[in-house]
């Protein structure tokens, strides 16, 4: 697997740890073998791709996955921003190892792409560490069993 193979995957499975922290099944797929079609007929290679239904609206994103040694140019967010252009209801993300031009960066917000690097993306401890309180740790909407503790916090008014 190439370097750019690998931050693809690794880009992959750092959303589908996120977007799926409550075991929702959301499936998150790309690489060589994900395409999509556009009205224009073309099909496109995604890098990494998601969709899922919330309150009935459809959610589709695209990310395309840059591990280059050089910042990302214009002319990047602009074939981007042309395959969400083609592809209906897609969302256009790009995700930098070296970060972007000055002019990709104002492009990419004029167009409603998402540019970030990858420092941005949280660490894979993190995203453990959020996993781990959403499957240890209850919330408001848990109902407590038979065996659990009560507590209460002391305040100066106790």
């Amino acid at each position: 697997m190439g370097a750019g193979a690998e931050f693809e995957e690794y880009v992959r499975s750092i959303y589908s740890m996120l977007l799926n922290f409550k075991d929702e099944g959301i499936l998150v797929t790309g690489g060589a073998n994900t395409y999509l079609s556009g009205i224009s007929g073309e099909r496109y290679q995604i890098d990494v791709y998601y969709e899922f239904v919330r309150a009935g609206v459809r959610h589709r994103v695209i990310i395309e996955c840059k591990d280059w040694k050089d910042p990302v140019k214009r002319e990047v967010i602009n074939a981007l921003e042309s395959k969400v252009r083609d592809i209906p209801g897609v969302i256009g993300v790009i995700i930098s190892r070296n970060g972007y031009q000055s002019g990709a960066i104002n492009f990419s917000k004029q167009k409603g792409i998402l540019a970030l690097t990858s420092d941005e993306l949280p660490s894979l401890g993190t995203l453990i560490g959020e996993r781990l309180k959403t499957v240890a740790l209850p919330d408001e909407t848990c109902l407590g069993e038979p065996f659990w503790t009560i507590m209460m916090t002391r305040s100066a008014k106790n």
